[in-house]
C-alpha cells in the first residue's frame, strides 16, 4: 500500500519491533550476546488482526 513504510525499532532491547504493513514481528525479551546457549525469547508474528506467539 502506498505511504506505508518499513520500520525497525531497536530503542528498547527487551522489545524489538519490525513493521512492514500488514506484517509486524516482535521479539519480546530481547537478545543478549552473553549466554546464547540458553537464549529465551518470545517471537510474535502478527498479520493484521491474527497474532501468533512462539517461545522455544
Amino acid at each position: 500500500m502506498p505511504g506505508q513504510k518499513t520500520t525497525l525499532d531497536t530503542t528498547n532491547a527487551e522489545h524489538i519491533l519490525y513493521k512492514k504493513p500488514p506484517l509486524e514481528i516482535t521479539i519480546l525479551g530481547g537478545i543478549r550476546l552473553d549466554g546464547l546457549d540458553r537464549l529465551r525469547t518470545t517471537l510474535k508474528i502478527q498479520v493484521e488482526h491474527l497474532a501468533i506467539r512462539h517461545t522455544p
